[in-house]
């Protein structure tokens, strides 16, 4: 039973569903840190999990009262809504998130802290190891570029969006707790690309931000979802370019933001709206129909109009896909894979032969 005092540096979120296979070691390697337990303000939240993973971490919670925080959701509502649940219970001066299978290194929370509180860091990414589901294991580094960054240069900040030298997942961060009170700053709901959300608007307003090849957890990668079913398919396909649409929505309410860094947000729209799903539909199996095409066509017709002078889309391979905006395929699928073809030959030579 835990009886010191709390004091707590770092907020450490998982969000759980039907854990209760992997959970425990995950436990086990947070409650060995080096940083004292006391230190630690640990938030279980629980999304209505239909396993023993809501006891296991009632039973950790009771062990440590001070530091750590049961929570669970009445229903099912995904990871995004329970990540915001449990960030709204944190204390600690920084939050990170870790998922219920993975395995914080011993010295994580000591390590990162040290290195966000040496530096002035508002957000510190680190690497991290991850499993495969075939076992393979790689350190994932995330970055070619390590050190300490100061955005409020605004050509840096700049530079960082359209290089995406920083990812856009939780994976492997530790934030100031301070950054995210002054973003407002939430996961999406109801998708599932609910971290980018969260992260981008804290790289348009953060100070200091780092990067280090520090290696502070092992992660297991998720595989993507299998179905051989074409409208389940398309549906998961689908759901990266509507979640871009309401993030571009969301940083629109932000009019001190996006005047200041609107040729690199559009920039970076039309890449995670429509040239990567694109690319993913002309080098895999993912589907997608005349009719999807055509309002990803129409929606960034709509929006370049009037940036058509935007400097990072007036040349290069970006302005061939920009050329042929102009090209409908509604209702002519055959045509849509014909396109989809010369996207393949164009940009990924080597994955033309299916």
């Amino acid at each position: 039973m835990q009886t010191t005092t709390f004091d707590p540096i770092v907020s450490i979120i998982i969000p759980c569903y039907n854990e209760a296979k992997h959970i425990l070691p995950c436990l086990h390697s947070i409650e060995n840190q080096t940083m004292a337990m006391e230190h630690l303000d640990i938030i279980l939240a629980d999304d209505a999990s239909t396993d023993a993973t809501m006891a296991i971490i009632k039973d950790f919670a009771d062990r440590y009262p001070n530091s750590v925080t049961a929570l669970m959701q009445k229903d099912h509502a995904g990871m995004g809504a329970t990540k915001n649940l449990a960030l709204s219970y944190a204390q600690g001066r920084y939050v990170m998130f870790v998922s219920g299978d993975d395995l914080l290194e011993k010295d994580a929370c000591e390590r990162m802290v040290a290195l966000a509180e040496k530096n002035g860091l508002d957000i510190l990414q680190s690497a991290y190891r991850s499993i495969a589901p075939d076992g393979t294991e790689s350190d994932i580094l995330g970055t070619s570029m390590f050190g300490a960054f100061d955005l409020s240069d605004v050509e840096l900040r700049k530079e960082f969006l359209v290089r995406e030298i920083m990812t856009l997942d939780c994976t492997g961060k530790l934030f100031r707790r301070d950054l995210l009170v002054r973003a407002r700053s939430t996961f999406a709901e109801g998708v599932g690309y609910a971290e980018t959300k969260f992260v981008y608007p804290l790289l348009l307003l953060a100070g200091k931000v780092g990067t280090s090849q520090l290696v502070s957890r092992t992660v297991h990668a998720k595989p993507a979802p299998v179905t051989e079913n074409l409208w389940e398919r398309n549906l998961w396909f689908m759901e990266r370019p509507k979640f871009e649409i309401q993030m571009l929505f969301w940083l629109k309410q932000r009019p001190e933001l996006f005047a200041t860094y609107k040729d690199e947000i559009l920039y970076n729209f039309f890449q995670r709206f429509y040239f990567e799903p694109i690319m993913i539909a002309a080098t895999t199996d993912a589907p997608i129909t005349g009719y999807d095409y055509e309002w990803m066509r129409l929606t960034i017709l709509g929006e370049l109009d009037g940036n058509r002078d935007n400097p990072y889309m007036n040349g290069g391979d970006l302005a061939i896909l920009i050329s042929n905006l102009n090209h409908s395929f509604l209702d002519n699928d055959i045509a849509l894979e014909d396109y989809l073809e010369k996207i393949r030959l164009t940009f990924a030579p080597d994955d033309a032969q299916r």
